[in-house]
């Protein structure tokens, strides 16, 4: 899941990402051979 969240101060708005969103990444990263950049891309 990922959330997004207005910034106070300049009203810009900051992704954050939830632990299961991130396990899930690094396992894809840690098993599938792609670059972080190939799995960035695909995940946003």
């Amino acid at each position: 899941m990922i959330e997004y969240k207005e910034d106070d101060l300049m009203g810009k708005t900051q992704t954050t990402y939830n632990k299961e969103f991130k396990q899930q990444s690094v396992t894809i990263f840690k098993t599938s051979g792609k670059s972080k950049t190939q799995i960035a891309v695909e995940l946003a």
